[in-house]
C-alpha cells in the first residue's frame, strides 16, 4: 500500500506566498498535496517525479491569454500556452461572446487539461469580429446574462477593449455597463488600455473608466506603447492609473504583439509602478514569437531587475487572488490542489527577448519549464519552437 500516488522529490521548493525555500518533497494523493517534508522515501510513493536541481513553484498561472481555439481566428489550444509549458492554469481574456461561449464550453475546454477561466467580452460575438464592440447594437444583454448565470463556475468577469470606434461611440460609460454585468456573478471588469486605432480621445476615455475602476478590476496593457496607456509621454504613471493601483486595481502586464513596450516597462518599474501580475495576452498568432510564452514574459523581468520572489508571486499566488482562487491554488500547501510547476531555473548565459516591433533586449536569466504537475499527473513540458526556452532545453543557448 502506498501512502501517495506522486512524490516530487528533492526540487528547491519555491513559493513565495508560504514562504518556502528549502530542498523539500511533496506527497501528492489523487488531486491534492498531502505532505510537505524532508526525504520522504521513494518506496512511500506509486510514482516519483526526481526534481533535484530544479526550481518546484506553485503552478503558474497566465490571467490573460487567447485560448478560444477554432472559434476566433488568434485562438490558441489552451495546453500549448498551459500544461505543456508550465502554465496549470490559464485565463481567456475575451475572445468569447455570449453568441460564441457555449462552443468553447462544450469542445474546447474537455479538450484540454489545463484548467481555464474566461473573462467574457461584452459584444456578442466576442473577437470572432474585430473590433467586437462598435456601438451597443453588438450587446446583446438577454443572452449574456443567461450566459454568465448558467457558466459562473467558468466566467470570472467581464472584458472590454477602450479602442477605437468604441471610444467614440460608446465612451466611459461602458465601464458601467461593464460592472452591471460583472455584478451578476459576483465578477470583475478587465480593461484593455492602449488603442491601436491612436484615436485623439482614447487617452481622455481611457483615463475616465480607469476612474470609475473598483478594487479587484483589472487593467491590462499598463506597458502599451499606444494613446490610452498608463505610461504617460513623461515615462511618468498617469494619475488615474496610480490612484487604481492604490486602491486596489490590478495592474497586469498583458505582453501581445502589440501592446507591451520594453521602454515604457523600464520607465514604469524605475518609477515604482510595478505589475500587480504578469501575463501573456498569448495567441496563436504569437506562440512562436514574439510572446512564446508566460515563462518567456516572466523572465524579462527577471531580467529588468525583479528578483525570483517578485516574479514568481506574480505567476502564481497574485494571478490566484485576482481570480478568487488561491484558497484551491497559487501556493504550495498541503489539502490545496496539486498543480506544480518543476522549472529550470538558468542565472547565467545570454537570451534574447522581445518588446513592440524592434525592440529586443538581452539576459542573462531564464525560466525553462521542464516538468507540468496537473491534478496530481505529470506532463512533460514541450516548449515553442524559436524560443530561448526552446533553445536553453536543447542545449543549444
Amino acid at each position: 500500500m502506498y501512502l501517495y500516488d506522486l512524490l516530487v522529490k528533492g526540487g528547491r521548493v519555491f513559493d513565495p506566498a508560504s514562504g518556502k525555500d528549502e530542498e523539500l518533497d511533496i506527497g501528492i494523493t489523487g488531486h491534492t498535496i498531502v505532505a510537505i517534508e524532508k526525504d520522504i522515501p521513494r518506496a512511500n510513493a506509486r510514482q516519483v517525479v526526481e526534481a533535484r536541481g530544479y526550481l518546484v513553484t506553485p503552478g503558474f498561472i497566465d490571467l490573460h491569454a487567447h485560448v478560444a481555439d477554432g472559434i476566433t481566428r488568434h485562438g490558441l489550444a489552451p495546453d500549448r500556452a498551459g500544461v505543456l509549458q508550465g502554465v496549470t492554469t490559464i485565463v481567456d481574456g475575451g475572445s468569447l461572446g455570449s453568441h460564441t461561449f457555449l462552443g468553447f464550453r462544450r469542445y474546447v475546454l474537455p479538450a484540454n487539461r489545463t484548467t481555464v477561466y474566461a473573462f467574457l467580452n461584452l459584444s456578442y460575438s466576442g473577437q470572432a469580429r474585430m473590433p467586437e464592440l462598435r456601438s451597443l447594437d453588438d450587446l446583446d444583454e438577454e443572452t449574456l446574462e443567461l450566459v454568465l448565470r448558467t457558466n459562473r463556475d467558468v466566467i470570472k468577469g467581464i472584458k472590454v477593449r477602450c479602442v477605437s470606434p468604441m471610444v467614440h461611440t460608446i465612451g466611459a460609460t461602458i465601464a458601467d455597463i461593464a460592472h452591471r454585468f460583472a455584478r451578476v456573478i459576483g465578477g470583475r471588469v478587465m480593461v484593455h488600455i492602449g488603442d491601436h486605432g491612436g484615436a485623439m480621445e482614447a487617452q481622455a476615455v481611457t483615463e475616465r473608466v480607469i476612474e470609475r475602476l473598483e478594487p479587484g478590476d483589472i487593467i491590462t496593457h499598463p506597458y502599451t506603447p499606444w494613446p490610452g496607456g498608463a505610461i504617460g509621454d513623461n515615462g511618468r504613471p498617469i494619475i488615474a492609473a496610480r490612484d487604481a493601483a492604490q486602491r486596489g486595481v490590478v495592474i497586469d502586464v498583458g505582453r501581445g504583439r502589440m501592446n507591451f513596450s520594453l521602454k515604457k516597462t523600464r520607465q514604469a518599474l524605475e518609477a515604482g509602478f510595478w505589475p500587480t501580475t504578469i501575463s501573456t495576452d498569448i495567441s496563436l498568432m504569437t506562440i512562436h514569437g514574439p510572446v512564446f510564452g508566460l515563462a518567456d514574459t516572466a523572465s524579462i523581468f527577471l531580467n529588468l531587475g525583479l528578483d525570483l520572489r517578485d516574479v514568481i508571486v506574480r505567476i502564481t499566488a497574485n494571478p490566484a487572488k485576482a481570480l478568487g482562487i488561491f484558497e484551491q491554488v497559487g501556493s504550495i500547501e498541503c489539502g490545496k490542489r496539486a498543480d506544480l510547476s518543476i522549472i529550470d531555473y538558468r542565472d547565467g548565459g545570454q537570451y534574447e527577448f522581445f518588446g513592440f516591433e524592434e525592440e529586443r533586449m538581452t539576459g542573462d536569466k531564464l525560466l525553462v519549464p521542464v516538468i507540468t504537475v496537473k491534478d496530481g499527473c505529470i506532463v512533460p513540458c514541450e516548449l515553442p519552437y524559436g524560443s530561448a526556452m526552446h533553445r536553453a532545453a536543447q542545449g543549444k543557448a
